[in-house]
């Protein structure tokens, strides 16, 4: 993640734990889901953005 932010924020970017807050929130997405085939289109919509925006 740091290598695509500007100069001036890598050090907020990897001052942030990222990794552990992510992995908490779909945790908490899953449960709040407890339906696999929603957790999939949750998924689906939130990395659709970032999909689009790598081309």
């Amino acid at each position: 993640m740091s290598e695509f932010t500007q100069a001036r924020w890598r050090t907020v970017v990897v001052a942030i734990p990222s990794w552990p807050l992510e992995k908490a929130l779909f945790a908490l997405v899953i449960w709040l889901a407890q339906d696999w085939k929603y957790v999939q289109i949750v998924t689906a919509c939130v990395a659709a953005p970032f999909v689009v925006a790598a081309w």
